[in-house]
Protein backbone atom coordinates (compact mmCIF):
# COMPACT_ATOMS: atom_id res chain seq x y z
CA UNK A 1 0.00 0.00 0.00
CA UNK A 2 2.89 2.27 0.80
CA UNK A 3 4.38 1.38 -2.64
CA UNK A 4 1.13 2.36 -4.32
CA UNK A 5 1.05 5.67 -2.44
CA UNK A 6 4.62 6.48 -3.37
CA UNK A 7 4.15 5.35 -6.99
CA UNK A 8 6.59 2.49 -6.59
CA UNK A 9 4.13 -0.19 -7.74
CA UNK A 10 4.11 1.22 -11.29
CA UNK A 11 7.86 1.47 -11.27
CA UNK A 12 8.21 -2.14 -10.12
CA UNK A 13 5.80 -3.30 -12.83
CA UNK A 14 7.77 -1.30 -15.36
CA UNK A 15 11.03 -2.81 -14.09
CA UNK A 16 9.58 -6.33 -14.46
CA UNK A 17 8.39 -5.55 -18.00
CA UNK A 18 11.78 -4.16 -18.90
CA UNK A 19 13.55 -7.16 -17.36
CA UNK A 20 11.32 -9.51 -19.33
CA UNK A 21 11.87 -7.51 -22.50
CA UNK A 22 15.61 -7.57 -21.84
CA UNK A 23 15.49 -11.34 -21.34
CA UNK A 24 13.52 -11.68 -24.58
CA UNK A 25 16.04 -9.50 -26.46
CA UNK A 26 18.93 -11.54 -25.04
CA UNK A 27 17.32 -14.73 -26.34
CA UNK A 28 16.82 -13.07 -29.73
CA UNK A 29 20.44 -11.96 -29.71
CA UNK A 30 21.59 -15.50 -28.89
CA UNK A 31 19.41 -16.94 -31.65
CA UNK A 32 20.71 -14.32 -34.08
CA UNK A 33 24.29 -15.08 -33.04
CA UNK A 34 23.68 -18.78 -33.65
CA UNK A 35 22.13 -17.98 -37.04
CA UNK A 36 25.10 -15.78 -37.86
CA UNK A 37 27.52 -18.52 -36.79
CA UNK A 38 25.61 -20.99 -38.98
CA UNK A 39 25.58 -18.48 -41.83
CA UNK A 40 29.33 -17.90 -41.44
CA UNK A 41 30.05 -21.64 -41.44
CA UNK A 42 27.72 -22.12 -44.44
CA UNK A 43 29.48 -19.28 -46.20
CA UNK A 44 32.88 -20.77 -45.42
CA UNK A 45 31.77 -24.18 -46.73
CA UNK A 46 30.39 -22.52 -49.87
CA UNK A 47 33.66 -20.64 -50.38
CA UNK A 48 35.64 -23.85 -49.93
CA UNK A 49 33.36 -25.60 -52.44
CA UNK A 50 33.82 -22.72 -54.90
CA UNK A 51 37.61 -22.87 -54.42
CA UNK A 52 37.60 -26.64 -55.03
CA UNK A 53 35.51 -26.19 -58.17
CA UNK A 54 37.80 -23.40 -59.42
CA UNK A 55 40.84 -25.63 -58.85
CA UNK A 56 39.10 -28.47 -60.73
CA UNK A 57 38.24 -26.12 -63.60
CA UNK A 58 41.86 -24.94 -63.83
CA UNK A 59 43.05 -28.55 -63.75
CA UNK A 60 40.63 -29.56 -66.53
CA UNK A 61 41.55 -26.52 -68.63
CA UNK A 62 45.25 -27.42 -68.27
CA UNK A 63 44.46 -30.98 -69.30
CA UNK A 64 42.53 -29.75 -72.35
CA UNK A 65 45.38 -27.39 -73.29
CA UNK A 66 47.93 -30.21 -72.97
CA UNK A 67 45.70 -32.54 -75.00
CA UNK A 68 45.32 -29.93 -77.75
CA UNK A 69 49.06 -29.24 -77.71
CA UNK A 70 49.77 -32.99 -77.97
CA UNK A 71 47.29 -33.29 -80.84
CA UNK A 72 48.85 -30.32 -82.63
CA UNK A 73 52.32 -31.79 -82.09
CA UNK A 74 51.14 -35.14 -83.42
CA UNK A 75 49.45 -33.45 -86.39
CA UNK A 76 52.51 -31.30 -87.10
CA UNK A 77 54.77 -34.33 -87.24
CA UNK A 78 56.05 -35.35 -90.63
CA UNK A 79 58.00 -38.39 -91.84
CA UNK A 80 61.77 -38.24 -91.41
CA UNK A 81 62.01 -38.88 -95.11
CA UNK A 82 60.08 -40.13 -98.13
CA UNK A 83 61.54 -41.91 -101.11
CA UNK A 84 60.35 -43.66 -104.27
CA UNK A 85 61.98 -47.08 -104.33
CA UNK A 86 62.77 -49.00 -107.51
CA UNK A 87 65.41 -51.30 -108.87
CA UNK A 88 68.42 -52.01 -106.65
CA UNK A 89 67.31 -49.56 -103.95
CA UNK A 90 63.96 -51.34 -103.59
CA UNK A 91 65.74 -54.72 -103.43
CA UNK A 92 68.11 -53.42 -100.72
CA UNK A 93 65.29 -52.04 -98.56
CA UNK A 94 63.23 -55.23 -98.85
CA UNK A 95 66.30 -57.36 -98.03
CA UNK A 96 66.96 -55.20 -94.98
CA UNK A 97 63.38 -55.67 -93.77
CA UNK A 98 63.61 -59.43 -94.36
CA UNK A 99 66.88 -59.64 -92.39
CA UNK A 100 65.34 -58.13 -89.24
CA UNK A 101 64.73 -60.81 -86.63
CA UNK A 102 63.44 -60.54 -83.09
CA UNK A 103 61.76 -62.68 -80.48
CA UNK A 104 58.31 -64.23 -80.95
CA UNK A 105 55.72 -61.54 -81.69
CA UNK A 106 58.37 -58.82 -81.71
CA UNK A 107 57.90 -57.60 -85.29
CA UNK A 108 54.65 -55.97 -86.42
CA UNK A 109 53.51 -55.96 -90.05
CA UNK A 110 50.19 -54.24 -90.73
CA UNK A 111 48.47 -53.67 -94.07
CA UNK A 112 46.36 -50.53 -93.64
CA UNK A 113 44.16 -50.27 -96.71
CA UNK A 114 41.50 -47.76 -95.62
CA UNK A 115 42.76 -44.18 -95.24
CA UNK A 116 39.45 -43.13 -93.63
CA UNK A 117 39.29 -45.83 -90.95
CA UNK A 118 40.92 -45.41 -87.51
CA UNK A 119 44.04 -47.46 -86.85
CA UNK A 120 43.51 -50.93 -85.40
CA UNK A 121 44.16 -50.85 -81.66
CA UNK A 122 47.28 -53.05 -81.87
CA UNK A 123 48.78 -50.77 -84.54
CA UNK A 124 47.86 -47.60 -82.63
CA UNK A 125 49.46 -48.99 -79.47
CA UNK A 126 52.64 -50.00 -81.30
CA UNK A 127 52.89 -46.70 -83.23
CA UNK A 128 52.44 -44.55 -80.10
CA UNK A 129 52.96 -40.85 -80.87
CA UNK A 130 53.45 -41.68 -84.56
CA UNK A 131 49.88 -43.05 -84.82
CA UNK A 132 48.40 -40.01 -86.64
CA UNK A 133 51.35 -40.05 -89.03
CA UNK A 134 50.85 -43.74 -89.81
CA UNK A 135 47.13 -43.19 -90.38
CA UNK A 136 47.87 -40.37 -92.82
CA UNK A 137 50.21 -42.69 -94.74
CA UNK A 138 47.41 -45.20 -95.49
CA UNK A 139 47.02 -47.10 -97.72
CA UNK A 140 50.35 -48.52 -96.61
CA UNK A 141 52.16 -51.48 -95.10
CA UNK A 142 53.49 -50.44 -91.71
CA UNK A 143 56.53 -52.10 -90.16
CA UNK A 144 57.66 -51.62 -86.56
CA UNK A 145 59.07 -53.67 -83.71
CA UNK A 146 58.42 -53.90 -79.99
CA UNK A 147 61.66 -52.04 -79.18
CA UNK A 148 60.89 -49.15 -81.56
CA UNK A 149 64.06 -49.69 -83.62
CA UNK A 150 62.18 -49.88 -86.91
CA UNK A 151 59.33 -47.65 -88.04
CA UNK A 152 58.63 -47.63 -91.75
CA UNK A 153 55.57 -47.31 -93.97
CA UNK A 154 55.80 -48.63 -97.53
CA UNK A 155 53.16 -48.18 -100.21
CA UNK A 156 53.50 -51.07 -102.66
CA UNK A 157 52.01 -51.11 -106.18
CA UNK A 158 49.67 -53.94 -105.14
CA UNK A 159 48.21 -53.61 -101.64
CA UNK A 160 47.31 -56.90 -99.94
CA UNK A 161 44.07 -57.34 -97.99
CA UNK A 162 44.11 -55.67 -94.57
CA UNK A 163 45.86 -57.57 -91.78
CA UNK A 164 47.81 -57.00 -88.54
CA UNK A 165 50.48 -59.56 -87.70
CA UNK A 166 52.94 -59.81 -84.82
CA UNK A 167 55.67 -62.36 -85.59
CA UNK A 168 59.38 -63.04 -85.17
CA UNK A 169 60.07 -61.31 -88.51
CA UNK A 170 58.39 -58.88 -90.90
CA UNK A 171 56.12 -60.11 -93.67
CA UNK A 172 57.65 -58.94 -96.94
CA UNK A 173 56.17 -60.54 -100.04
CA UNK A 174 57.88 -59.86 -103.33
CA UNK A 175 54.57 -59.88 -105.22
CA UNK A 176 53.38 -56.79 -103.28
CA UNK A 177 56.35 -54.72 -104.40
CA UNK A 178 57.32 -56.41 -107.69
CA UNK A 179 54.15 -57.72 -109.26
CA UNK A 180 54.58 -60.80 -111.43
CA UNK A 181 52.60 -61.57 -114.55
CA UNK A 182 51.16 -58.95 -116.86
CA UNK A 183 49.25 -55.86 -115.77
CA UNK A 184 47.60 -53.44 -118.18
CA UNK A 185 46.84 -49.82 -117.30
CA UNK A 186 44.64 -47.52 -119.33
CA UNK A 187 43.92 -43.81 -119.05
CA UNK A 188 41.02 -42.49 -121.11
CA UNK A 189 40.10 -38.85 -121.62
CA UNK A 190 37.58 -37.68 -124.27
CA UNK A 191 39.08 -38.71 -127.60
CA UNK A 192 42.57 -39.52 -126.26
CA UNK A 193 43.74 -42.59 -124.38
CA UNK A 194 47.02 -44.02 -123.10
CA UNK A 195 47.86 -47.65 -122.50
CA UNK A 196 50.63 -49.06 -120.33
CA UNK A 197 51.72 -52.68 -119.97
CA UNK A 198 53.69 -54.00 -117.00
CA UNK A 199 55.18 -57.41 -117.61
CA UNK A 200 57.32 -59.35 -115.10
CA UNK A 201 59.02 -56.30 -113.65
Amino acid sequence: MLDELLGRAELKDRIEELAEEKHHLERQLEAESERRADAVSDRQEAEQRVNRLEDRIVELEDRVDRSEADRETATDRSPRGTESLRGERLAAVLDRLRSFETGPEGALTAALVDDEAPLPERVSKAAGDCGPLVRRAAPTIYYTDDAGLVSAALRPPLMPAAFVDWAAEFRVQESWFRPTGTLVFGVVRADVFALGVYENG
